[in-house]
């Protein structure tokens, strides 16, 4: 109990005991799945439970991803041989955003899972990239390279199907616009 209060206090302010005593169980819950070492203090009886806590659904959340990616991997077969044959041709930056090609299907599940899109979940994607109907790349702001921002549908001509930030919304859409414009161009120019 004396722990229970603790975490209370410091890292769930607002929360009552039993709530408190749910997150715990739910950490201890996942570490398990995720094949920690359940008699080891550090793990059973972590000093900041609300951050190990988040961190090990992060982890949890990879590995399913993962998991799944593998299996769109087996399922779709070529996909990622297809998307790393466009990456020269794709790849583009300006001062101020970035296209990237992901190498694997993983990167295109957790970029899905973390912007909450349908990519994530649906299996026309994957197999849109193995047919080479249309690939899957990500926007990304320069200055953040590795924060998912926005995907981007595209078709091997350049036309681009959709792109979506957070949420299915459009943040900064005009700015992003004129990038997009701007790498159309340049798509175009390096296939003639």
């Amino acid at each position: 109990m004396n722990y229970i209060k603790k975490q209370q206090r410091d890292s769930y302010p607002g929360m009552s005991a039993r709530d408190v005593l749910i997150q715990w169980g739910d950490y201890l819950s996942m570490c398990s799945d995720l094949k920690k070492h359940m008699d080891d203090e550090m793990v059973y009886k972590p000093r900041e439970l609300k951050r190990r806590h988040d961190e090990a659904v992060y982890e949890h959340q990879m590995r399913q991803a993962q998991l799944q990616a593998d299996a769109y991997s087996a399922k779709f077969p070529g996909a990622e041989e297809n998307l790393n044959e466009i990456r020269s041709r794709f790849e583009y930056e300006n001062d101020t955003y970035r296209i990237i090609v992901p190498e694997r299907l993983v990167e295109i599940v957790a970029e899905g899972r973390t912007l909450h899109h349908c990519v994530a979940n649906t299996d026309r994607y994957f197999d849109r990239i193995m047919q080479k109907e249309t690939y899957i790349c990500f926007l990304r702001q320069k200055e953040a390279p590795d924060a998912p921002y926005y995907p981007i549908e595209v078709e091997p001509g350049g036309t681009i199907r959709q792109h979506r930030g957070y949420l299915d919304e459009e943040p900064d859409i005009e700015t992003v616009k004129v990038f997009l414009k701007e790498w159309q161009r340049h798509l175009r120019k390096n296939m003639t």
